[in-house]
């Protein structure tokens, strides 16, 4: 959409104030723009599940922080696309999933440490142990591939910390 005219920025602050006391208000704001989020994260993504996720995602954290959105003379559709593009960035810094078969998963009282030396094989440990001498510092060497085998972080091992 162009520029607006101060009295469609007044009208829309106006749909925001009233949305800010009921949450049925917000339907407004809803239809006037999820099509315009929907076509900006989907150019970002080129996903449309994805677009569709963080279009969900985006009217979510809308009504979440809608009482405390402060006007600012700026048309709504501003912040909207920020939070749009902020959950794109995030979702693209984030570590893919990988799932594992039963077989690989370690059992319940295990020392993550050694599972982890067998999920990345011991040749490639044994070369991490030379570069981290320390049985911590190859626990935090070899923390991350324990991350994936354990769905636990080192930090929650009790141990030496991952840095």
């Amino acid at each position: 959409m162009a520029h607006r005219t101060v009295a469609e920025l007044e009208e829309e602050r106006l749909e925001i104030l009233a949305a800010q006391r009921d949450r049925a208000a917000f339907a407004p704001l809803y239809e006037r723009y999820v099509d315009q989020i929907h076509a900006y994260v989907y150019t970002l993504t080129h996903d449309m599940e994805q677009a569709d996720d963080v279009t969900a995602a985006t009217f979510a954290k809308a009504m979440e922080e809608l009482p405390r959105f402060e006007w600012r003379g700026v048309p709504y559709s501003a912040w909207l696309y920020r939070v749009a593009g902020n959950l794109v960035s995030r979702e693209r810094r984030r570590p893919g999933w990988i799932e594992l078969e039963p077989r690989m998963l370690p059992d319940a009282g295990a020392d993550p440490a050694l599972h982890a030396e067998e999920t990345i094989g011991p040749t490639r440990c044994a070369q991490r142990s030379l570069v981290c001498p320390t049985t911590s510092a190859r626990r935090s060497c070899c923390g991350s591939a324990a991350t994936f085998a354990t769905g636990r972080s080192p930090r929650s091992w009790g141990g030496a910390k991952a840095r």
